[in-house]
C-alpha cells in the first residue's frame, strides 16, 4: 500500500467513525422519542426510560472508545512499520516495552526525532488509558490500583465530556455486594468528538511530517 494510500485509510477510518457516532445519536434520540409514545405503562415506562437513559447511551460511548482507541493504535503501528521497512531500522516497535503508545513514541523519537505536539500525545495516552479502565473493569474507576485511579482523576478534570458518576443501572447491586461497585466513568458525546479530533491531528501531524531522515 502506497503511502498515500495509508494516509487516506487512516483519515476515513476516522472520519467513518465520527459519522458514526453523530448518527448513532441521532438515531437513539430518534428511537427514545418514538418508544416514549408507544409505552403507556408507568411501571414499564419508567424502567425503559431509566434503562435508555442512563445505560445505554454510556454502553454506547464505551464501545466507540474501545473502537477508537484501537484504530489509532492499529494505524500508528502501520504507519511506524512503514517507515521501518522503508529504512532498514531495527529492531522495530515490536520489540521495544510498553504499551503500543509508548513504542510507538519511543520508536519515532529514538530513530527519527519525530515529535508530534505534547497535547496529541497525551491525548492519546488518555484515551487508552478510559479503554483500559473500560475493558479491564467494567468502567468502574474504584476497582483500579490507586495509582490509575489517579490517572482517572486527572483526565476527568482536564477532559471536557468526561465524568465518574453513581450507576443504579449496570452495578445494580444487592445489600450484601461491595460499596466499592458503585460508580462508573460517564463518558458524553462531547469527549468522544473531541478524542476522534485529535487522532486526526496526530496523524496529520505525522504523515506531513513522515520523510525524516533516520538518526
Amino acid at each position: 500500500m502506497s503511502i498515500h494510500a495509508e494516509k487516506i485509510t487512516t483519515r476515513n477510518l476516522l472520519d467513518g467513525l465520527r459519522s458514526f457516532l453523530t448518527t448513532f445519536d441521532q438515531q437513539r434520540d430518534s428511537v427514545r422519542r418514538d418508544e416514549s409514545r408507544a409505552i403507556t405503562d408507568s411501571r414499564e415506562h419508567s424502567l425503559h426510560s431509566a434503562n435508555f437513559d442512563q445505560a445505554l447511551p454510556r454502553l454506547q460511548h464505551y464501545s466507540f472508545v474501545v473502537l477508537l482507541t484501537l484504530v489509532v493504535e492499529a494505524r500508528l503501528a502501520v504507519f511506524c512499520e512503514t517507515l521501518q521497512l522503508e529504512h532498514g531500522i531495527s529492531p522495530g516497535i515490536d520489540s521495544l516495552r510498553g504499551g503500543l503508545l509508548q513504542r510507538a513514541r519511543g520508536f519515532l523519537s529514538e530513530h527519527f526525532e519525530l515529535e508530534p505536539p505534547e497535547d496529541l500525545w497525551r491525548w492519546m495516552q488518555d484515551l487508552a488509558r478510559v479503554r483500559e479502565c473500560i475493558v479491564r473493569f467494567a468502567g468502574n474507576p474504584d476497582l483500579c490500583d490507586a495509582a490509575d485511579r489517579r490517572q482517572i482523576d486527572a483526565i476527568v478534570k482536564r477532559r471536557a465530556g468526561i465524568d465518574i458518576k453513581s450507576d443504579p443501572i449496570l452495578f445494580h447491586r444487592v445489600p450484601t455486594l461491595s460499596l466499592r461497585s458503585r460508580h462508573l466513568i460517564d463518558v458524553e458525546t462531547a469527549f468522544c468528538l473531541d478524542a476522534v479530533t485529535a487522532a486526526s491531528g496526530l496523524f496529520g501531524y505525522l504523515y506531513q511530517h513522515r520523510d525524516p531522515t533516520p538518526l
